[in-house]
């Protein structure tokens, strides 16, 4: 009973389905048409991808630490550190809060790449001459914010007076906030644990800009994270060295002072010159002590600089898209059909259950 009703059912909308063909393609035709105006629409986009495997500079900084510094303090040194290697990874996310900060956005309005036909442009200039709006930007545009079309168009800013309001005020312009929302969105971070790769990716409108976008990109974040990872030992190291100085000349100063007391006093038995010689040795012993025990601090500074210092070895570089990375042709087809069979079924439903009318 229950396979016959089915059979009746399947046989039923097959039935409205066939009747209303003509409904299902103009649903089908009209889905067509809109995507491809939205194809159309879309402005073309080039996706550049850079693969990065970063690592730290001496995975294993153990045994160069334990011979500069040696017993047990190098030991101590050495442990601690080999404790910490659990930290030396870079977190991933950190590469997308870098390549999304203002400043680093901002940094990237102001430099100037290759475009295909129009040559050295800077990405401001870009925006405000070249770019070409999608077609909800447009519909947007001529509808709800037509308004503004009557308006002035905004003056110009000034690059040197754009950077100025940025460092010394904190304040971004509205059309380089315009532009940093849509940049924006075109950078991405995966990363594989498996492998310890970290693949930053570009998308731009033009190949050779979006090429070279990547690589600066690139070398920043490089350059931002080698920074942040070694600016603790830097500064440690930067303190010590200059603590060595102060204790080098006065360690040749002591000593020196004590060589012409000698000199100038050879042969003279006196209990003043003998407490006086005493007293010099004693201060250049002192200097002494402190300069060989900076020395050795400063060269585990040194290795300490080495150590937090990451590497970074690009193992794909950035290269020339061939095609386009957006709009997607065959997603738009997949969509045409999956949306076309939503609409029909949905437009044959609502016409013979909800109005009754049946052909």
């Amino acid at each position: 009973m229950e396979k016959t009703e089915r059979k009746t059912s399947l046989a039923e909308l097959f039935g409205h389905l066939k009747a209303n063909q003509k409904l299902i393609i103009k649903c089908f035709v009209v889905i067509a048409v809109l995507a491809t105006v939205i194809y159309l629409g879309t402005p073309t986009e080039y996706k550049v991808e850079v693969k990065v495997l970063p690592e730290m500079a001496n995975q294993d900084p153990n045994n160069m630490l334990r011979q500069l510094s040696g017993g047990a303090a190098g030991g101590l040194l050495a442990g601690g550190l080999g404790a910490r290697q659990n930290n030396d990874f870079i977190d991933p996310v950190l590469y997308n809060e870098i390549m999304t900060s203002s400043p680093f956005l901002f940094g990237l309005i102001e430099d100037s790449y290759w475009h295909s036909e129009l040559g050295k442009i800077s990405l401001r200039d870009y925006y405000d001459d070249h770019k070409r709006d999608d077609i909800f930007t447009n519909l947007k545009k001529y509808t709800i914010q037509l308004h503004r079309q009557f308006r002035e168009r905004p003056v110009r800013i000034d690059s040197s007076k754009a950077r100025g309001d940025f460092d010394e005020k904190g304040v971004i312009q509205s059309m380089d906030q315009v532009i940093i929302n849509d940049i924006k969105d075109k950078f991405s971070v995966s990363y594989k644990p498996n492998l310890g790769t970290v693949s930053l990716s570009v998308s731009f409108y033009d190949p050779m800009m979006a090429k070279e976008m990547a690589e600066k990109s690139t070398e920043a974040i490089i350059d931002f994270l080698i920074e942040y990872r070694s600016q603790k030992a830097t500064q440690n190291l930067n303190f010590v060295q200059k603590r060595f100085n102060e204790a080098q000349a006065n360690f040749f100063k002591t000593q020196e002072a004590l060589a012409k007391f000698r000199d100038s006093n050879f042969n003279v038995q006196s209990a003043a010159v003998k407490v006086r010689e005493e007293r010099l040795q004693a201060e250049f012993n002192q200097a002494s002590g402190i300069f060989n025990n900076l020395a050795q601090q400063l060269e585990l500074a040194k290795v300490k600089v080495q150590e937090d210092t990451p590497v970074f070895n690009i193992i794909e570089p950035a290269l020339l898209p061939r095609s386009s990375h957006k709009p997607n042709l065959l997603l738009f087809i997949a969509g045409v059909i999956f949306v076309g069979i939503v609409v029909s079924f949905s437009a044959v439903y609502f016409k013979v259950v909800i109005l009754g009318i049946d052909e």
